[in-house]
């Protein structure tokens, strides 16, 4: 497997294959994801009426990483903004909500 790559696996799976997943992140339904996700980012952080340069220092980032994440740039990554939407106090109802869509409701 590549230098880099993502790999599927659970805990308690040693030994058995695991799935090269470098290829997901081309795909449309990834986009999609990033980009609900980013929106919800930049919804969070007008909603507290901050600029980037504010919720960078609030988190201990840098404003062109949080940039990068609200413009839901190709290199934006979904664990990445999950992770700074939780920091910032969103609950996964939320984000499950979020990653629907506007009117398919959230998973119960």
């Amino acid at each position: 497997m590549p230098a880099g790559s993502e790999t599927a696996t659970k805990e308690g799976t040693e030994g058995m294959e695991t799935r090269d997943l470098t290829h997901c992140k081309d795909g449309e339904p990834y986009r999609e994801l990033v980009s609900a996700l980013a929106a919800k980012l930049r919804e969070v952080r007008k909603e507290r009426g901050m600029n980037l340069a504010e919720l960078a220092r609030e988190l201990g980032t840098h404003v062109s990483y949080l940039f990068a994440m609200e413009s839901a740039r190709p290199y934006a990554s979904v664990d990445g903004l999950i992770r700074t939407l939780i920091a910032l106090g969103v609950s996964r109802s939320e984000l499950a909500g979020a990653i629907a869509g506007p009117g398919e409701g959230a998973p119960e």
